[in-house]
């Protein structure tokens, strides 16, 4: 972790920042900034130049003056210490034109695109500093159009460095319909999913909306059934997400399907027009596994059923959600219109 505000950094400090989050570096400029100020006037001849420690080499490269980080730098760039790297990376950002020209050119000269891996969160945020978009395109670009580099960058445990690559990615058009795809159904994080569906369901191509529907976020799934028609949307009414099934049963009530019932205190209304749902294709939907893999027994015919389901429904009450067993345990009262 990066010192509290009005202390000066450690060697061990330095240590474990540079075992930890690279993005621990910006708290830990932050804090040296502040703390400058204990120099006095003249900061400059304040700092033993001649014979600079570790910690002293590290508080000159976050001073809040810019005369005193740019020969700070310049002395950085030569550094063999682990710090050297993620706080030249910081002063690419400076906003002083002369120190971020001397970091700029220490990092394109010494460091090698897999030396910045380690580095990939900061190198993240530092190219969305309004300053320039050099970092992002001199360090980041070049990083994720290496394969390997990529397939790192994509799996970084954190989330928000993962969606920034993504963004990243997608703008430089690095990833392939094929990866996206890929992405989009298998990849834990709902937020990406749900970006990169949207993205492959609005090209349109027909080869991925199935898939997108079998394997993709809840709002994809979604779209994939408005897209699909009504027979797919028969077969979507016992979904796990709430979100879907509701999208499933617009389809099926305008083609003259039964209208969705609210058991319990809110009693639903059955139109005299409407067609029933033939109770043995309601009940095999109803006992298939979800498109998550989860089972969603009752769901069908609680939401779409009519009161020749309750046995069925009662019979598997244990496994179903609390609403529908209670319902599937009380009489129904509905009225015709």
């Amino acid at each position: 972790m990066a010192p509290e505000s009005g202390t000066m950094a450690t060697e061990e400090e330095l240590d474990a920042l540079a075992a930890g989050d690279s993005r621990e570096w910006l708290a830990l400029d932050e804090s040296e900034r502040r703390w400058s100020g204990c120099y006095g006037q003249d900061c400059r001849r304040a700092l033993p130049w001649r014979r600079l420690s570790r910690v002293q080499l590290v508080e000159a490269v976050c001073h809040a003056d810019g005369y005193v980080r740019e020969p700070g730098v310049r002395r950085l760039r030569r550094s063999r210490n682990p710090e050297a790297l993620p706080l030249l990376l910081v002063r690419c950002v400076d906003w002083v034109p002369q120190v971020r020209a001397i970091a700029r050119a220490a990092v394109l000269a010494r460091f090698a695109q897999a030396d910045l891996a380690p580095s990939l969160p900061l190198v993240v945020v530092l190219s969305r500093r309004a300053v320039d978009r050099w970092v992002d395109e001199h360090l980041l670009q070049p990083m994720l159009r290496s394969p390997e580099l990529l397939d790192h960058a994509l799996a970084t445990p954190d989330l928000r460095t993962r969606r920034m690559v993504h963004e990243s990615a997608l703008r430089a058009g690095l990833l392939s319909d094929e990866r996206l795809a890929s992405i989009a159904v298998h990849d834990h994080d709902d937020v990406v999913r749900t970006r990169l569906g949207h993205l492959l369901l609005d090209r349109g191509d027909p080869r991925f909306v199935r898939l997108l529907l079998e394997g993709g976020a809840p709002k994809v799934r979604a779209r994939a059934v408005q897209s699909l028609g009504v027979e797919t949307a028969w077969e979507r009414l016992a979904e796990s997400s709430s979100l879907v099934r509701s999208m499933a049963q617009a389809p099926v009530l305008r083609s003259g399907g039964i209208r969705p019932r609210i058991t319990g205190k809110r009693c639903g209304r059955v139109p005299s027009r409407a067609r029933s749902w033939p109770a043995s294709a309601r009940r095999a939907r109803s006992t298939t596994s979800t498109s998550c893999g989860r089972s969603s027994p009752t769901t069908g015919p609680g939401e779409m059923g009519s009161s020749d389901d309750l046995e069925f429904v009662a019979a598997r009450r244990g496994i179903a959600s609390k609403a529908i067993s209670r319902a599937s345990a009380e009489p129904r009262r509905t009225t015709q219109v």
